[in-house]
């Protein structure tokens, strides 16, 4: 867990229990910033007499981050080629942190594939991407309203999806928002009792590529 020596009137020692190496993102840069995980042991009788926290050793960590503010997905791209020759990610946790606008083109445009079989052919231990803070100024969500949860979502997909561009018109039109509307529906699914994260994730994945006609995520 991430270690906070706090103190509280009545409560002097306080311990937040949480995962020893990382849960999200946020935390995978807090370890790559220097972040001390561990665990905290505590001796005592009656009253605590001594708290010692005792430090995980960490694997080591490296950070590319890519400022897209005013810039096309061109550019990002070519600066994410840049970055990745200029580390060396052999056993280390890679993270990519990509924000800010585009001026032209969609986020999608952003080629992060490439740049995860280049680490991955260098033997990177684990790829961390967050696109979060990504946005484009030639597509943005346009709100919508509605009486109730499902009229909303309806709404908000006709007044968007007229902005894409496909190949495939099952993904355009009246189709394309219900199909939209079926995968919200079947990503939003909560963990069944019992579930484990590791099983859910494959059932969700499995079950939303069925719903675009696919066998699996190559395709």
């Amino acid at each position: 867990h991430k270690f906070n020596h706090q103190s509280f009137d009545g409560y002097p020692n306080v311990v937040y229990p949480g995962t020893p190496f990382a849960g999200y993102h946020a935390d995978l840069e807090d370890n790559a910033n220097g972040q001390k995980r561990g665990f905290v042991l505590v001796e005592f009788e009656d009253t605590v007499k001594s708290v010692e926290f005792v430090e995980i050793e960490n694997i080591s960590y490296e950070i590319i981050e890519v400022d897209a503010n005013n810039r096309k997905a061109e550019s990002i791209n070519q600066e994410l080629v840049e970055k990745t020759k200029e580390i060396d990610p052999t056993e280390k946790v890679v993270i990519i942190k990509i924000k800010g606008e585009l001026t032209s083109g969609k986020t999608a445009d952003v080629d992060i594939s490439a740049i995860r079989d280049e680490l991955n052919s260098r033997n990177a231990m684990v790829i961390n991407v967050s696109k979060n803070g990504l946005t484009s100024k030639e597509y943005s969500i346009t709100e919508a309203k509605g009486a109730n949860k499902e009229e909303i979502e309806t709404n908000v997909f006709s007044e968007n999806i007229g902005q894409l561009r496909f190949e495939y018109p099952e993904l355009l039109n009246e189709e394309g928002i219900k199909l939209a509307k079926k995968l919200l529906h079947e990503l939003g699914q909560p963990l069944l009792v019992n579930e484990k994260k590791n099983e859910y994730i494959p059932r969700i994945c499995d079950n939303a590529l069925a719903l675009l006609g696919l066998d699996d995520a190559s395709q």
